[in-house]
């Protein structure tokens, strides 16, 4: 009825406070000049505004370095496609990987999640003049920034993360595994190329899920461990690790409180 509010009122205020270039905000047209053109093209600017928004903060925001230029993988299967950019889309990795905890794990690397809840630095940091170095060094060997693909692929530092590393490698077709240690200058775009591609998606996602339990752990015992790994690494003795944490299923462990963490850190 004229004069009274509607579902149309809070859909215009929506569309009023929707991303788009400066200006006057996209609003909804008076139900005269709605017509099916008028629609396609609201949907039309609103898609549109929307892809343009998300992009610059993944082109903006150093915690996204991850999803920046990411090409989506197809099916081997599907000989004639080719890996293409999309802005949205159905990502492989919610499709193909089938542990929820693993999936969610990277989704949250993927994210800038774990930053600096888990980890120091953010994908990709590298040191600049005005940076602390103790801000951001890695808690275990002090030579590099801690950033995910660091702690993952290059510390050497850790032998509990070592035996995992050396066990993802070891579980990739031959032809596609990386020497371990990685290098810190290849360690981003390795880890970037475990994640988009269709056949390693499932298997780099357990890993990354359990070392980022491991870390965290690590974090909330405040790296005690590091004392009896370096004796370990000093001597010549052969030691066993056991890569399971606190006797659960490391690949189905689940992360504390994000909040506790940070709290901890700071």
């Amino acid at each position: 009825m004229k004069g009274n509010t509607s579902w149309m009122s809070d859909l215009d205020f929506v569309l009023s406070r929707s991303p788009g270039p400066a200006g006057p905000p996209l609003r909804l047209p008076s139900i005269d000049d709605l017509t099916e053109g008028v629609i396609k093209q609201l949907i039309k600017t609103l898609s549109s505004n929307i892809c343009k928004s998300l992009q610059q903060d993944v082109d903006t925001f150093s915690r996204l370095s991850l999803i920046r230029n990411r090409l989506e993988p197809v099916d081997p299967k599907k000989v004639e496609d080719v890996p293409t950019f999309h802005i949205l889309y159905l990502r492989h990795y919610l499709t193909r990987i089938p542990n929820y905890k693993h999936r969610i794990s990277l989704m949250r690397l993927l994210l800038g999640a774990c930053v600096p809840c888990i980890f120091k630095a953010s994908p990709a940091r590298t040191p600049k003049p005005s940076d602390d170095w103790s801000s951001y060094c890695c808690r275990a060997c002090d030579a590099h920034y801690e950033t995910p693909e660091h702690v993952m692929l290059a510390c050497p530092a850790d032998l509990e993360l070592l035996a995992i590393r050396e066990q993802f490698m070891a579980s990739l077709p031959s032809r596609q595994r990386y020497n371990v240690p990685v290098q810190d200058n290849e360690a981003f775009q390795v880890l970037k190329n475990c994640i988009y591609s269709w056949d390693l998606v499932v298997a780099t996602a357990r890993f990354v899920h359990q070392a980022m339990v491991l870390w965290q752990r690590k974090v909330l015992e405040g790296f005690r461990c590091f004392d009896s790994a370096e004796e370990d690494l000093n001597s010549d003795g052969d030691s066993e690790f056991n890569v399971s944490a606190s006797g659960s299923d490391f690949g189905d462990e689940e992360f504390g409180n994000d909040e506790s963490i940070t709290a901890i850190l700071h």
